[in-house]
């Protein structure tokens, strides 16, 4: 070969070693130095023309399998999942409190009705309710018996 050096395979399509490369950086879940694509043809195209290469995307055909999911983005997820763990936590021990505080205060208010209920005033004032209801349904039994 040139230069004293030797291939170890012969050489290949460019368009398919731009595309083994492109799949190669994308499964190797390492950051990009550039914008990254999402797909192995978005890069294959960006790698050939970078080259100096035009492709047809039409040549290139569909991406292939899809790709393994990378060690970055199962970090960047079990973190997203962590974040959202930890808020429902706090969630949950917000309620968990309000609950147990709106308890006791119902508690507490339930006492106090019925200790005022017990008291002599507050057995007056139903006595005299009861008394006023009961002679509003008289009165309206005799206006009945008067209309007839």
């Amino acid at each position: 070969g040139p230069a004293g050096l030797t291939a170890l395979a012969s050489a290949g399509e460019p368009v398919a070693a731009l595309r083994d490369l492109a799949a190669a950086l994308l499964h190797s879940g390492e950051t990009l130095p550039w914008p990254g694509p999402l797909s192995v043809r978005e890069l294959t195209l960006m790698l050939a023309a970078m080259t100096g290469r035009d492709l047809d995307p039409d040549t290139l055909g569909a991406d292939g399998p899809p790709l393994p999911v990378t060690l970055r983005e199962l970090t960047a997820e079990r973190d997203r999942l962590a974040r959202e763990l930890a808020d429902a936590h706090a969630n949950a021990r917000w309620y968990e409190e309000t609950l147990t505080r709106r308890d006791a205060e119902l508690t507490a208010a339930r006492k106090l009705i019925e200790l005022l209920s017990r008291s002599g005033p507050a057995r007056l004032g139903a006595a005299f309710v009861g008394g006023v209801q009961a002679a509003r349904g008289t009165g309206r039994a005799i206006r009945r018996m008067l209309r007839r």
